[in-house]
């Protein structure tokens, strides 16, 4: 599912002239006069306040500018007039996830979800949010299902890495993208393992370190355990550095 403008419905009982809004606002919209864009498709909800169109094409208009409570609004209008819409259910989702409304961002994508269960889309965004508002349970079965319905999605893989990473199951995050890159190409899961990686590296060395102190502070004269500790403090300041 995406945000995108959709063609007008029953056009025999509306007026001409709302159809002629909505094309001009999208030939104005390829033109890139977004004034002439925008005036055009609030001019369509005026005239027809009561169709779903009219009020989804502006909220789509509203979600490219990254207006995205404006496109709220817009989507809840249409929820309204629509409310078992799953697309509309969706945009009105994701508008509020991209305001960080997390928790009644997890509300519309559960509903949208009841109405599409095998839309994988929908399942991975659900399971992003219940992350966010620390339904980890859940998150964790609707990420899984994402999966089970469409394996190479890459971004169900990083959110469930993420997911595992939080709950400090670092083996886990790293094999999930292994196992995805055994079979897909993607950069972001990529360069997600080198971080889960480097991540692991900065952590096998700090818990290196004290086992070096301890046993050059037993035997001073332990010139192997100097060396150890010497390239162990050095690649822990590599591994912190910034930048």
């Amino acid at each position: 599912m995406k945000t995108e403008q959709i063609d007008p419905t029953s056009t025999e009982t509306l007026p001409a002239e709302f159809a002629e809004l909505i094309g001009a606002g999208r030939e104005a919209l390829a033109a890139g006069d977004l004034g002439a864009a925008r005036n055009s498709f609030v001019a369509a909800t005026e005239l027809c306040p009561n169709e779903p169109v009219s009020h989804n094409n502006l909220g789509a208009f509203y979600m490219g500018l990254g207006a995205f409570a404006e496109a709220e609004t817009c989507f809840e209008q249409v929820s309204r007039l629509i409310p078992d819409h799953a697309n509309s259910l969706f945009n009105l989702a994701t508008a509020r996830f991209r305001q960080e409304k997390f928790e009644a961002a997890v509300q519309s994508f559960e509903q949208a979800a009841a109405l599409t269960p095998d839309d994988p889309e929908v399942l991975n965004n659900l399971g992003a949010s219940q992350c966010l508002v620390g339904d980890n349970v859940g998150a964790r079965r609707n990420l899984e299902a994402a999966l089970t319905l469409q394996s190479n999605f890459p971004n169900a893989v990083l959110n469930l890495c993420d997911l595992e990473y939080a709950e400090a199951r670092y083996e886990a995050a790293m094999d999930l993208c292994k196992g995805y890159l055994e079979h897909n190409r993607d950069m972001a899961v990529l360069r997600r393992l080198l971080e889960l990686l480097d991540d692991q590296a900065r952590r096998t060395v700090e818990q290196a370190i004290p086992h070096a102190e301890t046993i050059i502070a037993a035997n001073t004269q332990d010139n192997a355990a100097r060396r150890h500790l010497g390239r162990l403090l050095e690649a822990r300041q590599a591994l912190t550095a910034v930048g």
